[in-house]
């Protein structure tokens, strides 16, 4: 980990250079090959750096997850959404893991899919157990056990050619990509991320092709069913004495 770090890192000074570099070259054609090239190892780069950093140490918060739908439909505009939710609560995750997990996902529907990319949010119905509590901000694990009767699901699809059905499972592992006309660039990290950040929620993944087209990657994160004030008051107590 260390030594990925830190070629990840190191890496970044000669690519800038050539990157300035490349932008002075008469050739037009030539110059924006090379600086599309930059730009592919630039990203992967980040990849792996994105990799190597699974969240773990960001609280978990009650969120608004419109919030950061937007925030993502605005940062890749004029790309067109299709976004539902049902999600009308504020609920217990990682925003800054989640927004970096649906945003790989949004960039392989732009890079290997066709308009127009399909996002949705919801709370279903679940019979998972989990250990987990909320304040009225920060919520904390392996505290007090609740029943989770509650999950969220979070999809994104694209409208391409889908992965084959035999390497749907396969995609999920890092350096693993589907066919070549899913993975003229990139990493092979992308959904790996997705299902580490999954997994930190004790949440799961489901990539499959869509019945109208295209691939849909799933993550279903299971949720505390209630907190009553009583809870809240033995969290706030524990928060004020420490």
């Amino acid at each position: 980990t260390n030594m990925l770090a830190g070629i990840s890192h190191d890496l970044r000074t000669p690519l800038t250079r050539m990157r300035l570099t490349a932008e002075m070259l008469p050739d037009d054609f030539f110059r924006e090959g090379l600086i599309y090239d930059i730009e592919d190892m630039d990203a992967i780069l980040e990849q792996f750096i994105s990799f190597m950093k699974d969240g773990s140490d960001e609280p978990v918060r009650l969120t608004n997850l419109d919030t950061i739908f937007k925030e993502i439909m605005v940062q890749f505009a004029p790309m067109k959404f299709v976004y539902q939710s049902d999600c009308d609560k504020t609920v217990p995750i990682r925003p800054l893991s989640i927004k970096r997990f649906i945003i790989n996902l949004v960039n392989n529907t732009n890079r290997y899919g066709k308009p127009q990319t399909y996002l949705s949010a919801t709370i279903v119905p679940t019979f998972t157990e989990t250990e987990i509590t909320v304040d009225k901000e920060v919520v904390s694990e392996n505290d007090m056990n609740k029943e989770a009767q509650e999950q969220l699901v979070i999809c994104v699809r694209d409208c391409g050619d889908g992965v084959a059905e035999d390497q749907l499972e396969r995609i999920m592992q890092p350096f693993e990509r589907g066919e070549t006309a899913r993975t003229t660039q990139g990493s092979g990290l992308g959904l790996a991320i997705v299902n580490r950040i999954a997994g930190l929620h004790h949440g799961k993944v489901e990539a499959t092709n869509h019945p109208h087209g295209g691939l849909q990657v799933c993550v279903r994160i299971p949720l505390i069913s209630k907190v009553t004030d009583e809870d809240t008051a033995v969290i706030n107590t524990k928060v004020l004495s420490n």
